[in-house]
């Protein structure tokens, strides 16, 4: 987010002036009171007032809005987030939802009774549609960065726990409780389960770098499922300027 702004006022300089509203003023200033600008770029994260900035925008109509706050509301919801992936013909592993707060209506086979889900050592059925262990299991809060995986019970009937990184640790594994075959999942609210796609234990990042030509630089790092440890391989290095990266269409 800093890079962002630095190279925006290192381009030209002079040009442009950058305004940083502060926590202050965002929460606790009248819209009318914001400063006044031509372009707003806004980042979204915790206790953000996404509604409040939403008003500031149809009051003050900048002629440049980055990022789209209006989407940003379907970027919260893991099943938002799918059903447009799907809607615009986007490949996501094989999922279903148990729906417990029954605000989205999914593309994705979907139940919002418990007496329609089943849990099993080996897999969980929503409704007619099974996922075998191993399997992900994600809040469907988007904000939520709990995600665990559940194994079978041939291996072992234990779950990965995945949170947001803390020093080089991201995951614990935790065993089935004494007498009991497996972990259970949780049912404390809505959940989306997808089938668990191996990788050999490896993620591969990929970032867009530009607003009309999308360059695909990949970074490797072990999988969070394993010790949290970046990897920058040379054999991903970024495309130079003589490959031709691919375009990306409006």
């Amino acid at each position: 987010m800093a890079e962002i702004l630095t190279r925006l006022t290192s381009f030209n300089p002079g040009e442009l002036k950058v305004i940083i509203f502060g926590d202050e003023c965002i929460l606790n200033e009248p819209i009318e009171k914001w400063p006044v600008c031509e372009a707003l770029i806004s980042f979204f994260s915790d206790g953000f007032p996404l509604a409040k900035a939403e008003a500031y925008v149809a009051l003050v109509k900048p002629r440049f809005v980055v990022n789209d706050l209006s989407a940003q509301h379907l970027l919260l919801d893991r099943r938002r987030v799918y059903n447009t992936l799907l809607e615009h013909g986007i490949p996501v592993p094989r999922h279903c939802v148990m729906d417990r707060d029954n605000k989205v209506q999914t593309l994705a086979p979907t139940a919002t009774c418990d007496a329609d889900f089943e849990e099993t050592e080996e897999f969980v059925r929503v409704g007619t549609t099974r996922i075998e262990k191993p399997f992900v299991e994600k809040p469907v809060d988007a904000e939520d960065h709990n995600v665990c995986i559940y194994y079978g019970h041939t291996l072992g009937g234990g779950m990965k726990q995945l949170f947001r990184k803390v020093g080089n640790s991201a995951s614990q594994y935790v065993e089935p409780a004494e007498g009991e075959p497996y972990v259970r999942v949780r049912r404390d609210g809505s959940y989306m389960y997808e089938d668990f796609m191996s990788t050999g234990g490896t993620d591969v990042k990929v970032r867009r770098l530009r607003m009309i030509e999308c360059t695909v630089c990949p970074q490797s790092q072990s999988t969070l499922t394993l010790d949290f440890t970046p990897r920058r391989s040379t054999l991903l290095a970024p495309p130079t300027r003589t490959q031709r990266p691919a375009k990306a269409r409006s």
